[in-house]
């Protein structure tokens, strides 16, 4: 009987056959917990355990190869472990099943819950880039590449990830801001979030409020209980916002929730609208006091790339150079310029900001060099 689709986990694999499949979930193909957990159920077993497993499946003459998440276990019975229709971002191809349980335990020792250690997961990542750019796949080589880093990277910090929720940025014409709230919806959806109106309800009230925040939060049988909002700022621009965790969960877990929510629906719910998620952080050269990054936050969120900047906003500069020049930062030009470009003004306005920046500060330490000149 045809394949449907197989499933590889731990050396291990199971296949369903497509007469198994109701036929309304055969094109396009979708499989549901239900159906797999009647004729795989060890595959649900592996999910449940809090473990990721490999799926593949032939399609134009390919071999199509996915992660599914733990979450995909949990929930109603309908919920589908595999949805062609809305697909993770990073996908690999292969020429022919052959390939499938060597690319699937690399694949999970990159991504899923395979790697022994922190290092092997690492590596794991690096071969996964050489495998795609020598298999043909060189865009979807940098999109591996781009999740190695920051603030994907197995070695990120946690609490950096974490603050870099409430920082992120994506900005585009009114309708593709549209698209992409209405995209990500349905990546929630599909992760096993729903939306949270009684939170959306509470932070929107004010029926005279510009911005409008948009919340999600894990289902009751999803560990942990997280919730997770942006805040769509202006018709054309939405950032991070808040989130909440219930009590007893660690930052780790609340960091790998993030990092797996902008890998698995924001990141390609930019990309399918012609946008992208912008990160606004400086790089490793830059050092900032917690007063100065306190300071740069409040500009960003007042400023939201406008130019040029606006009375109440002049105030929040003014603040934040203050509190730089007291801090004794030290900022890199490239990093700031970069990190000012991410937070919404435009490549220009991002120069000129980093330029006024060390003009004032050059102000204020004149300034203060005279008043410490003898009378």
């Amino acid at each position: 009987m045809t394949e449907a689709i197989r499933f590889y986990w731990r050396g291990r694999d199971a296949s369903i056959p497509l007469g198994e499949i109701p036929e309304q979930d055969r094109t396009p193909l979708r499989i549901r917990r239900s159906v797999v957990q009647k004729y795989t159920p060890s595959v649900v077993k592996q999910l449940e355990e809090g473990r990721f497993v490999a799926a593949a499946w032939e399609a134009g003459g390919q071999i199509h190869l996915i992660l599914c998440h733990p979450n995909l276990a949990k929930g109603s019975a309908d919920t589908f472990v595999v949805n062609t229709q809305v697909l993770p971002q990073v996908v690999l191809r292969l020429t022919g099943w052959d390939q499938a349980p060597e690319a699937s335990q690399l694949f999970l020792r990159a991504f899923g819950s395979e790697a022994a250690n922190v290092d092997e997961c690492v590596a794991a990542r690096c071969e996964l880039v050489g495998w795609l750019a020598a298999n043909g796949q060189p865009e979807m080589s940098k999109i591996v590449k781009h999740y190695s880093t920051f603030p994907f990277g197995v070695r990120s910090d946690a609490l950096e990830v974490i603050n870099i929720w409430r920082n992120i940025s994506v900005k585009g014409q009114k309708e593709q801001i549209d698209r992409f709230l209405s995209e990500i919806d349905q990546r929630f959806a599909g992760a096993g979030w729903s939306r949270n109106s009684v939170i959306e309800a509470e932070m929107n009230r004010d029926e005279h409020q510009i911005n409008r925040f948009h919340c999600w939060s894990t289902n009751p049988d999803n560990m942990p209980r997280v919730m997770l909002c942006l805040n769509r700022a202006t018709e054309r621009r939405v950032r991070g916002g808040t989130y909440n965790i219930e009590e007893g969960a660690t930052l780790a877990d609340l960091a790998s929730v993030i990092q797996h929510i902008l890998r698995e629906v924001l990141e390609p719910g930019a990309t399918a609208v012609g946008l992208k998620v912008a990160y606004p952080r400086l790089g490793p050269i830059s050092r900032v006091g917690p007063k100065t990054q306190a300071a740069m936050t409040a500009l960003v969120e007042t400023g939201d790339g406008q130019w040029p900047l606006p009375q109440q906003v002049e105030q929040r500069w003014r603040i934040f150079v203050l509190t730089a020049f007291r801090e004794v930062v030290a900022l890199k030009p490239e990093e700031l310029t970069a990190w000012f470009a991410a937070s919404g003004w435009d490549e220009q306005t991002a120069t000129e900001l980093t330029n006024r920046f060390y003009a004032d500060v050059a102000l204020i330490s004149e300034y203060e060099e005279v008043e410490r000149q003898p009378a």
